[in-house]
């Protein structure tokens, strides 16, 4: 159904907006490949949150956590990053893509248990400081 689900903070929407959605989602551009799903448009309203979560992360291919500061100390983007990791243990695939936003230091990421496991063992992508590299980074994302 989706080819991502954009997993981040609500707080980051502004940001995700502006740098990703613009360059990546159908809406937003005929020239952009990608059909994401992320809260803010595709969630049913009055349905249980759990189950939005889950349905994302089932109906589709990759799921894309911007892990930020705001994502750390939001419950329930941490509780849709377990069910994240579950579904590619169940699947044993690699849908699960960890993007770290902002000057979060490997300490601030390994404190979260769940996360912990996961940038010890898989690689996981950083959003370029410098602007320049935007487009660079764009095109690594779309192609993993």
């Amino acid at each position: 159904k989706y080819d991502a689900y954009l997993c981040f903070s609500s707080k980051d929407f502004a940001w995700v907006q502006n740098a990703l959605l613009k360059h990546l989602d159908t809406q937003y551009s005929d020239q952009n490949r990608f059909n994401l799903c992320f809260e803010e448009r595709d969630f049913v309203p009055g349905e249980n949150h759990i189950a939005n979560i889950q349905d994302a992360i089932w109906n589709s291919r990759k799921i894309v956590c911007l892990v930020s500061r705001h994502f750390l100390r939001d419950g329930w983007c941490l509780e849709a990053f377990s069910y994240a990791q579950g579904r590619c243990l169940s699947d044993l695939n690699s849908a699960l893509i960890v993007v770290v936003v902002g000057s979060l230091s490997q300490y601030q990421l390994v404190k979260h248990q769940s996360i912990r496991g996961f940038v010890q063992k898989q690689q996981y992508l950083r959003w370029p400081e410098d602007l320049q590299d935007v487009g660079w980074f764009l095109h690594k994302l779309s192609q993993q």
